[in-house]
């Protein structure tokens, strides 16, 4: 995080701070939207994401994820974190992102950071990224024709990963660190890896939603 993104983020932790995250949920987001609408007083255009298992506030060069806590039956949300909270899909990813760095894996992966909690409820930021399926791939079909009857990867099926996505991965990292990185997505079970959930910051190939749903 840059310092110029530090002191924007202060000014989000403080408009956060007027929400109530008690029965934070799918059914309950917009009354978190209209509050921190009301007293964001940042000068970033923003906008609004949201996924099955949180809150995304888009700024133009990063993103602050807020994990819901209840689901749209008002059910508490599962998730494979390994802190305590297990309703946090946001803290199983920085899990995640946490042993990417450990395994010299960082690079495929959008970096996540731990804010700290606003009201008892935790807060987090991330690079922005271009989602695949709105960007799409700088790979050519004839390029991903190609790519398909070379792959010898044998997890590829079962990660169920776009093979135009897969090709500009091993454009841009190359062979021998396509391959590892492929093996490494099947070790630590990462799933859930839809068009939605990959993209790229800048020409560079990544992971944005990596904290799978089912494992």
């Amino acid at each position: 995080m840059t310092a110029k993104q530090r002191f924007e983020v202060e000014r989000i932790m403080n408009a956060l701070c007027y929400c109530d995250f008690e029965d934070f949920g799918t059914d309950h987001k917009d009354d978190v939207i209209s509050v921190f609408r009301t007293h964001y007083k940042g000068g970033l255009s923003w906008s609004i994401d949201t996924g099955a298992s949180k809150l995304v506030l888009i700024f133009p060069d990063f993103v602050i994820k807020i994990p819901f806590k209840y689901n749209w039956d008002d059910e508490l949300i599962g998730a494979n974190s390994q802190d305590g909270e297990c309703w946090d899909y946001c803290a199983a990813e920085l899990e995640q992102y946490e042993f990417a760095e450990q395994n010299g894996f960082a690079e495929f992966f959008a970096a996540v950071e731990y804010l700290g909690k606003v009201n008892g409820h935790p807060i987090y930021f991330q690079e922005l990224a271009d989602i695949y399926c709105m960007r799409g791939s700088d790979s050519t079909e004839a390029e991903v024709e190609e790519f398909e009857e070379s792959d010898e990867s044998n997890q590829c099926r079962w990660l169920d990963l776009d093979s135009y996505w897969r090709c500009d991965v091993l454009k841009y990292y190359g062979k021998e660190k396509y391959k590892a990185f492929i093996n490494y997505l099947a070790d630590v079970n990462i799933e859930d890896l839809h068009s939605g959930n990959i993209g790229y910051i800048n020409s560079r190939p990544v992971l944005i939603d990596f904290s799978g749903w089912n494992n």
